[in-house]
């Protein structure tokens, strides 16, 4: 015990600073990780805050150290590198950047007209659709626009012809798009959603325009409305996503945009928005390039006409690079993000450690039962009765019919009996 005691204090070095040597000492050392002193005054500060019981913070010290203890034994685990960790790691960054780019109410309050708005057209469910489509620049031809009409009106003949034709050979032919994706209401352009929601599941539609080009629609399944509880977390995302193109956001993304340094290609977005494609960077966000090729993979989960694609991608973008950097800009967000991962972390060990050997000990259950076992005995007896064992059906009916008529009288204690 002596051995362990002093390899546990082995792997703690405190040392004493001056107090004015500098702004926020080093207070501990664990492993070889330095512990400033701020991170333990905002611990003590918060055990200080909800627990009745009172320590100074020389005792809270030894409290903190084991902790800290707990969470290197955990990272040596390798329980820091695990899909769960990893998984409630960024979830609650995302709270935490969320709370510092929106207005939880004001987003709420928003998301109930959003849902309200569905329920009025009748598009608070949602459909799962596949197309064959093709994209058709802004400065299409009417020869052009008249060769992919003809095209697509014999593509639609052919499905009529043929109800048992495989439309998912024909997407990936004939399609620009070729995943198949669910769509809610208000999530796209407005002639899409009008072919989409007015279709019966595994029904096509006929050939049909929209800003982004034409489409021939199948409808692969379709969910219908839900209770406001049971989507108000996808309704807030998707104002999350629609809010980077609102008139109340520009101020915000003008100052991102100045914030970090964001450098338009002119030439690139002329010929994205005359093309439909391009090859060259279309922006820099602090240096770094944005390309045509990172539009593409952006547009095709955001079927609507490429000025709001290409609107859309840099506020995203914006909005991202914002988020990666915010705990430059707040160490508070990195500092409550680092709390949140060494409480799972000290969790999870102590869950692995302890707590799951010992209820797997037998033995060791065993053992404390039967020198504690007058911890655990009532005062009074919950359950009065008799066990009968009979050796047949006949005798236990008939032991049955006795039990019942002598219910009500008091037992004087548990007995056994045999027929």
């Amino acid at each position: 015990m002596m051995m362990k005691r002093s390899l546990l204090l082995g792997c703690i070095s405190l040392f004493v600073v001056a107090v004015f040597a500098q702004e926020d000492p080093v207070l501990m050392r664990v492993n070889g990780r330095e512990v400033l002193r701020s991170e333990f005054e905002n611990a003590y500060r918060r055990y200080a805050e909800r627990s009745n019981a009172q320590l100074s913070p020389k005792e809270y010290a030894a409290l903190f150290a084991q902790s800290k203890l707990k969470v290197e034994a955990a990272r040596a685990a390798g329980l820091d590198t695990t899909a769960v960790f990893r998984k409630q790691h960024e979830k609650r960054r995302t709270e935490l950047v969320e709370s510092y780019l929106i207005d939880k109410q004001v987003m709420d309050s928003c998301a109930r007209v959003l849902y309200q708005k569905m329920g009025l057209k009748a598009r608070n469910g949602r459909v799962q659709v596949m197309q064959i489509f093709k994209r058709l620049p802004q400065t299409v031809t009417s020869r052009h626009l008249e060769e992919e009409k003809a095209r697509m009106d014999s593509i639609y003949r052919v499905i009529q012809n043929q109800p048992d034709l495989n439309f998912n050979r024909l997407v990936e032919i004939y399609s620009d798009d070729k995943q198949s994706r669910w769509i809610e209401g208000l999530e796209t352009t407005s002639e899409f959603e009008d072919v989409a929601f007015s279709l019966a599941k595994a029904a096509v539609s006929q050939p049909f325009f929209t800003p982004e080009g034409i489409h021939i629609l199948k409808v692969i399944d379709r969910e219908e409305a839900f209770a406001y509880e049971n989507v108000s977390g996808r309704l807030i995302e998707r104002l999350r996503r629609k809010e980077i193109l609102d008139k109340g956001t520009a101020a915000m993304l003008d100052r991102l945009k100045r914030s970090w340094q964001y450098t338009p290609n002119q030439a690139a977005m002329e010929e994205l928005l005359t093309k439909g494609r391009t090859e060259q960077n279309l922006f820099t966000i602090d240096g770094q390039a944005y390309t045509g090729a990172m539009f593409t993979r952006f547009a095709s989960s955001h079927p609507q006409a490429v000025k709001r694609q290409l609107e859309g991608f840099i506020a995203k973008s914006l909005l991202d690079y914002e988020s990666r950097n915010i705990d430059k800009k707040h160490p508070e967000i990195r500092v409550a993000l680092r709390e949140s991962d060494e409480n799972y972390l000290v969790k999870e060990i102590t869950r692995q450690k302890i707590e799951l050997p010992a209820i797997n000990d037998r033995a060791g259950l065993a053992t404390y039962f039967k020198f504690h076992s007058s911890d655990y005995r009532w005062e009074s007896p919950r359950y009065r009765g008799v066990v009968l064992h009979c050796v047949d059906k006949k005798t236990a009916k008939q032991a049955k019919k006795n039990a019942e008529e002598s219910a009500g009288k008091r037992v004087g204690g548990p007995a056994s009996a045999n027929f």
